[in-house]
């Protein structure tokens, strides 16, 4: 029996069918279920700290069904979903920072007690080279999962050859 196993994006994993069996179905879900937990652990694992740790905390996934596929997701979500798409595709461009407060504890490499001034807006280039954390994850999975779904299939197909 052949199916389609479709790795896409950076960390989509979906296996589409045209109306399989239930036994088939369900069997494809239980595994994408069980590949999805030790995908989403690589990925944390090699998401970057950073100072507060919050873009590993906001990394999850999820399996969702549908008629005819059934698609696993690890994602990055939260206040700091951008900056997991900044850190794993790279950026470079112009950033607008506007009008905004600043407290200066330090004047010409002396402490001062703090004073608020207003900073005017500019332009800065921002230029992050791609880190690859979730692209690099899949990737060292990517056997693994098909071979995983391959083995569930053929499990499935002679468990009904015997029926």
């Amino acid at each position: 029996m052949d199916f389609d196993v479709v790795i896409s994006g950076d960390r989509e994993i979906s296996a589409k069918f045209d109306e399989w069996p239930h036994q088939f179905y369900e069997g494809l879900y239980r595994k994408i279920v069980d590949l999805i937990g030790p995908l989403e652990g690589l990925v944390t694992g090699a998401a970057p700290v950073g100072a507060t740790g919050a873009l590993r905390g906001g990394i999850g996934s999820d399996v969702h069904r549908y008629p005819n596929a059934i698609v696993g997701k690890v994602f990055a979500s939260g206040e700091h979903a951008h900056v997991a798409r900044f850190l794993e595709f790279g950026i470079h461009t112009e950033v607008h920072v506007g009008t905004h407060q600043r407290s200066i504890s330090q004047a010409f490499g002396r402490t001062i007690d703090p004073v608020q001034a207003i900073v005017d807006p500019y332009t800065r280039l921002v230029n992050i080279e791609a880190q690859y954390f979730m692209r690099n994850s899949l990737q060292s999975m990517q056997s693994r999962i098909v071979d995983d779904l391959q083995d569930e299939l053929d499990r499935i197909a002679e468990a009904e050859n015997r029926d």
